[in-house]
This record gives C-alpha cells, sequence and structure tokens, in this order.
C-alpha cells in the first residue's frame, strides 16, 4: 500500500498515524512529492535530505518499539521524491507515544 503527500507536513503527528498504521499492518511505502491526483510534483533538490533526517527523527524520536524505515530519494522523470519505505515487522504491536 502507498500513501502519498504533496509536501512534508510541519507536524510530524500527520504523518506518524500512516508509518505506526504500516508497521502494525503489511507494511507500505509513504510517498512525499506526489499530490491527491497522483501527480509528481517533487520535492526541492535543497531539502531533500533536510527532509529525510526530519523523517528520521520523527520516527526514532515517537515510536514504540524502534521503527526501522528505509528513506530515500527516487528519481521521477525531472523530478525528486522521497520514499518511506516501512516493512510488514513481527514485534507488534507499535504505536506512537508523546511527540
Amino acid at each position: 500500500m502507498s500513501k502519498f503527500k504533496e509536501k512534508l507536513p510541519e507536524d510530524s503527528k500527520k504523518y506518524m498515524k500512516t508509518i505506526v498504521a504500516f508497521s502494525n499492518g503489511d507494511g507500505g511505502r509513504l510517498i512525499i512529492g506526489v499530490n491527491d491526483d497522483r501527480e509528481v510534483v517533487g520535492v526541492e533538490q535543497t531539502a531533500v535530505f533536510s527532509m529525510i533526517d526530519k523523517i528520521t527523527n520523527a520516527i526514532s524520536d515517537s515510536c514504540e518499539p524502534l521503527i526501522i524505515p528505509d528513506i530515500a530519494p527516487q528519481a521521477v522523470g525531472d523530478k525528486t521524491v522521497i520514499v518511506v519505505e516501512i516493512s510488514a515487522v513481527r514485534q507488534r504491536p507499535y504505536y506512537q507515544c508523546c511527540c
């Protein structure tokens, strides 16, 4: 399953529920840089690695047990999206702790 966000929300709670749901289910991908119509709008090239750091920190700071995502930039034509891949794991349940 994939969920799409046009841009990374400032409040990590808005995407952490999706991350935790993927962890408690069959896994999934959160793709940043794609709008609701599934049009690739991309993310600013200068912001890619700071966004990856922000996502990584939000996941490690607010989820129990620790979720280890695979986060990478991916080129789609001349645009870049960020793909957050959450694998299905056995150490369930996962939950979002205080943020």
